[in-house]
């Protein structure tokens, strides 16, 4: 039944895509700079790019920014403060956790009927001095959908952060530039 499962997968999707159409549109006030409490005086600030659409605690996540409408997919970027704080080893945890990420990623994809194309190797970015951030991602298809993540793991005022990017094959090309300045204004503060 390998064709009534990708029926099924692409039924769920269309309907996630509805529910966050729906769904994105009230459940929080758009700004021009993100200043938002997470939890126990957390707070961090991003500048979403226009037309881009910001969105709180939506599917249990805290913060979640979705790009413009360009066909059935959308860039969906989301930022989740992880309750750990930041410590001397934060850049060894993080390069020595990269292959449970891939394996991580490889088994939800097969779970998915997916493959994965490519991973992109771990590099570390300071953003304004004051972030440091461990960044990996992976290119993979799903049916005969490309797909592009970038998982960012953000050491700011002794929390880290994971921030997402899923950039559909279709809003590649439109969004990476707009996806990218947003997730690297990520302050803390």
């Amino acid at each position: 039944m390998p064709g009534m499962r990708c029926w099924v997968i692409s039924f769920f999707l269309c309907i996630f895509q509805l529910v966050l159409h729906i769904g994105y549109a009230s459940a929080g006030t758009p700004s021009e700079t993100l200043r938002r409490d997470l939890h126990k005086g957390g707070q961090f600030s991003l500048m979403p790019p226009p037309g881009w659409t910001e969105s709180w605690n939506l599917f249990g996540l805290p913060y979640v920014l979705v790009g413009p409408e360009s066909g059935i997919r959308r860039t969906v970027i989301s930022v989740v403060p992880t309750g750990k704080k930041t410590s001397s080893d934060f850049e060894r945890e993080c390069l020595a956790n990269h292959e449970d990420y891939k394996s991580g990623r490889l088994d939800w994809l097969k779970k998915m009927d997916g493959v994965a194309l490519e991973f992109l190797p771990v590099r570390a970015e300071s953003w304004a001095g004051q972030t440091k951030a461990f960044i990996t991602g992976v290119v993979y298809q799903i049916n005969s959908e490309v797909f592009y993540e970038q998982t960012f793991f953000v050491s700011c005022q002794y929390e880290i952060y994971h921030i997402k990017s899923i950039i559909p094959g279709n809003s590649r090309n439109a969004d990476q530039s707009a996806a990218s300045k947003a997730i690297r204004s990520f302050r803390c503060g």
